[in-house]
């Protein structure tokens, strides 16, 4: 009996100095601003970007964080950095955190919706060739040149998958060359490739000039899709949990403001001041059927997840179907918008 009770004292004093060793680290968080390093691409498309500019309705940026923003415009190159520790927060697309996570032993986390596709009717993924061009079907791609944004990034991924289902291996039959988005409409009109990729505004701004033609999308090879996320690194979202949570505090603030219809010419003139482009150029299409999909919660949509790993598998484009609810974490959007209502 004596030796029962010893050992449960022992147990109980040993919890209560986990417990204490755990209160100790949250009242030793510092109360100085942490610094998010936040990767995004395209302004108008991570829209997260255009935070910073709406610090009039953050109550907490300045005193529980700061952004300390970067672009990179391939998802693929954005999870290398958050796995290398260059950055804590940046978009991602599902192949290239589980290519990361499995292949560099990473530990990247699902956090929050960035945009979808093919939702509610939303495309925002065209997979362009010259209206002069022979090619008609996937199968004319044969023995062409075809530019990508970046190897493994989301649109790099479904473009692969609609040549499989057009009958084409693109690892044999066409040569891919890596083009940035802002140069895509060039080299496609100047013949330097037979396939470009373009997204929301620089699909809208090429084909606005005519001679151009849409050959697939990616609504059309992957459906349904979470295209691009809010990714970071597990480390620092559990190193620093009163300020992480305040900048997610923040974020579904801003996304109830930014997704409102009666805010969108302010957010449109944000985006184009960012991208030095026109506010006209945006307003037929930003946030309507012609862009992607943003889920005013900032919840990701796993279901559409679980469906492209299949699709994704199915191709060879990843190896294994993984329990991707293992790197997700709702937690930090949850929490902000039960914050929001108090």
């Amino acid at each position: 009996m004596r030796r029962m009770l010893a050992t449960c004292i022992t147990a109980i004093g040993a919890i209560a100095i986990a417990c204490g060793t755990i209160f100790t680290a949250a009242a030793q968080e510092p109360d100085t601003p942490l610094r998010v390093r936040l990767v995004w691409g395209i302004p108008t498309a991570t829209i997260f970007s255009m935070m910073d500019s709406k610090r009039d309705i953050l109550p907490n940026h300045g005193k529980a964080y700061t952004i300390e923003g970067r672009r990179i415009d391939a998802s693929s190159e954005v999870a290398n950095v958050l796995a290398g520790g260059g950055s804590d927060l940046g978009f991602s697309a599902v192949g290239a955190v589980i290519n990361t996570n499995t292949r560099l032993r990473a530990d990247l986390r699902i956090v929050a919706d960035v945009v979808q596709n093919g939702v509610h009717g939303h495309n925002a993924n065209w997979f362009l060739v010259r209206d002069d061009s022979p090619i008609r079907t996937v199968q004319d791609l044969k023995g062409k040149t075809v530019a990508t944004l970046g190897f493994g990034t989301f649109i790099d991924l479904s473009m692969r998958v609609g040549m499989r289902k057009g009958g084409l291996d693109p690892a044999k039959d066409v040569t891919i060359v890596q083009v940035p988005l802002p140069a895509m409409e060039a080299n496609l009109r100047e013949r330097k490739v037979d396939l470009a990729q373009f997204v929301p505004p620089f699909y809208q701004i090429a084909t606005g000039k005519g001679g151009l033609r849409s050959l697939f999308t990616s609504a059309d090879s992957l459906g349904e899709t979470q295209t691009l996320f809010l990714a970071g690194r597990q480390e620092f979202l559990t190193r620093n949990p009163r300020r992480v949570q305040a900048f997610f505090d923040d974020y579904y603030r801003y996304l109830q403001y930014a997704l409102d219809p009666k805010n969108r010419d302010e957010m449109i003139e944000i985006g184009a001041k960012m991208q030095n482009i026109p506010p006209e150029n945006f307003k037929a299409w930003w946030n309507q059927k012609d862009d992607f999909y943003r889920e005013k919660t900032g919840l990701v949509n796993t279901r559409a997840i679980r469906a492209e790993m299949l699709i994704l598998k199915e191709f060879g484009v990843i190896n294994d179907v993984v329990e991707i609810e293992q790197w997700v974490d709702m937690s930090y959007m949850r929490k902000a918008a039960e914050n929001a209502k108090r």
